[in-house]
């Protein structure tokens, strides 16, 4: 495909996802994380158990350790007699074996099962009688396993862990402690340098002189970008000005899987990320515009094999077109799975006017009623105010050939991730 044959020409928003799933990154390698380091991450290579866990047969209630056998025939009207002969404590192998037809020994839940019992009864279901309670009543019988849980029946040696490919959640990192894991192998995560464009632009913190505003997408964007798995660097605030804009761009590109930025994506005179990305040698695919709002004027292309973003510099517009847009790409990249979002189905609260032939996010917030429905209420303000994002929920989408949305509307609401 020209590099040329998309430029400065809208897309739909299908069409723009149909382009970024023939896209793939260079995959960046892999690393070995120690286990506190692997919650969020995508696994490289398959974990496997070197212990049974448990890795001894352990009681599943407190009570006493014995032989089945000795309780066969057990009722609470005809109690069967057997001899304590010592306790289980935690974290300490048991004090000898349960040899005696009629022996037992006292286990907490979690301790080890004495050699020679085969099941553990409720101490509920015990008395204890004699001088020292060193005899005790057993008023129910069992069998074989009852109260024992199997050394190796969690987890067994040599078995499988977590498969290559699988996102370490919290439980699942659980599972490797219990398996003794102390680091395993995961992808290395895709590096974004991520920087901000534009002369009014300004460091939060600095003196904000006449015209100027401080820049918020560095921050929203940053977020954003890593709660994808992405490894973020941010790069400041660039001028416009094309020369030193060509030579930060090289250098971050040089040093990043892929590169988005904001600000500098319409045809004004002072928009010149277009024209660095359109004049670059390395460049093999642009698109520029979709036909979505908040987000028209995005560039995406591949400028020397990676991946280049360049978003409205407006913060709602910034933040919408990466949530809906960009990050399903940045997380298949990472290896992540797809979000599962699950729409909120909302009564819309007033009338919207939607622009023709552009898909519409528009932010709402959600508010439940009494009867357990929803009701969306959709956002007052623009893509130009910082604001309009604070309270909103999530956002509905408008298609491109709907103009209004009548009130009690049923939508989709996709909650923000």
């Amino acid at each position: 495909m020209s590099s040329k044959s998309r430029f400065l020409k809208a897309i739909s928003v299908t069409e723009f996802t149909g382009v970024l799933d023939g896209v793939d990154i260079v995959a960046p390698g892999k690393e070995r994380l120690p286990l506190a380091n692997l919650v969020g991450r995508v696994l490289s290579d398959d974990v496997w158990s070197d212990i049974d866990v448990p890795s001894f047969p352990k009681s599943s209630v407190d009570g006493y350790a014995l032989k089945a056998r000795s309780t066969f025939g057990a009722n609470e009207g005809k109690p069967v007699s057997c001899r304590v002969v010592g306790t289980v404590e935690m974290g300490r192998p048991p004090p000898a074996a349960v040899a005696g037809e009629a022996d037992c020994m006292y286990v907490p839940t979690g301790g080890p099962v004495p050699e020679g019992a085969d099941a553990v009864v409720k101490v509920e279901f015990t008395r204890a009688t004699g001088t020292g309670g060193d005899e005790l009543l057993v008023f129910q019988a069992v069998v074989p396993g009852d109260g024992v849980v199997a050394a190796g029946s969690d987890i067994r040696k040599g078995g499988m862990l977590l498969r290559k490919g699988s996102h370490v959640t919290s439980p699942r990192a659980g599972v490797l402690a219990a398996a003794g894991v102390t680091s395993a192998w995961a992808f290395k995560r895709v590096r974004v340098g991520l920087f901000s464009t534009g002369n009014e632009i300004v460091e939060p913190g600095k003196p904000l002189g006449a015209g100027k505003i401080y820049d918020v997408n560095s921050t929203t964007l940053a977020a954003m970008l890593e709660s994808a798995g992405c490894a973020v660097t941010f790069h400041g605030i660039l001028a416009d000005e094309m020369a030193a804009l060509e030579r930060a761009f090289m250098t971050i590109l040089d040093q990043s899987d892929a590169v988005i930025c904001t600000g500098g994506t319409s045809k004004g005179r002072g928009d010149l990320m277009p024209s660095v990305i359109a004049q670059n040698p390395a460049t093999t695919l642009q698109v520029h515009g979709v036909r979505v709002k908040p987000g028209k004027p995005i560039i995406m292309a591949i400028v020397g094999g990676k991946p280049v973003f360049v978003l409205p510099g407006n913060p709602v517009s910034a933040a919408m077109t990466v949530s809906r847009l960009v990050r399903p790409a940045l997380r298949r990249w990472n290896h992540l799975p797809p979000e599962r979002r699950v729409a909120i189905k909302a009564r819309v609260t007033e009338r919207v006017y939607s622009e023709f032939g552009r898909l519409e996010l528009k932010p709402a917030v959600l508010d439940r009623g009494a009867d357990g429905s929803w009701s969306a209420v959709p956002a007052s303000k623009g893509s130009e105010t910082i604001t309009t994002l604070i309270d909103a929920d999530g956002y509905f989408e408008i298609p491109e050939n709907v103009e209004i949305v009548e009130r009690d509307t049923v939508v989709d609401v996709i909650p923000f991730s």
